[in-house]
């Protein structure tokens, strides 16, 4: 097995930080999800739960002071969630143009420009050429392995 291109290293890498990052929003979700029934329930003025109030490091205090700190802590956690999502899309175009041929950008063709000289004329002649770093695939030099996980994870993110 051949070791692994700067390609392949850069698509592993952010693969994994796409994984982290996954995980990150869904538990930002999760605390987002429970710091909003709490407020509900001081809303409805129903009992809340002291565990779920230490998860967030508050005690039981007076409804309002209960009701600002949680407002507070829904603003830090959404712009948090917000800056993870950013950062999860940007690491996803990056792992769509890591698949590209560095070459041909993924178009599987470069233009080529020449030019030729005519007595006092210079015209450029534009000519059109299948990648030969590619093949015209358009695709990166990558393993089996690494294009599957690339995909797999790709497709798995568009759903």
């Amino acid at each position: 097995m051949n070791p692994p291109n700067q390609t392949e290293e850069d698509a592993l890498r952010t693969i994994k930080e796409l994984n982290t990052l996954s995980a990150d929003i869904e538990t930002i979700n999760n605390e987002i999800s429970l710091a909003e029934n709490l407020l509900q329930k001081i809303n409805d003025t129903e009992k809340v739960n002291v565990e779920d109030l230490q998860i967030f490091g508050l005690t039981q205090q007076s409804p309002t002071t209960l009701k600002l700190r949680l407002r507070g802590i829904l603003s830090t956690k959404r712009s948090k969630l917000s800056e993870l999502k950013k950062n999860y899309n940007n690491d996803l175009q990056l792992l769509q143009d890591l698949k590209k041929c560095p070459a041909c950008q993924g178009k599987g063709t470069i233009t080529k420009v020449s030019y030729t000289r005519d007595e006092r004329i210079i015209t450029p002649i534009t000519k059109t050429e299948q990648c030969s770093n590619c093949t015209g695939t358009g695709e990166a030099s990558l393993s089996s392995h690494v294009k599957t996980l690339i995909n797999s994870f790709t497709r798995a993110n568009l759903t």
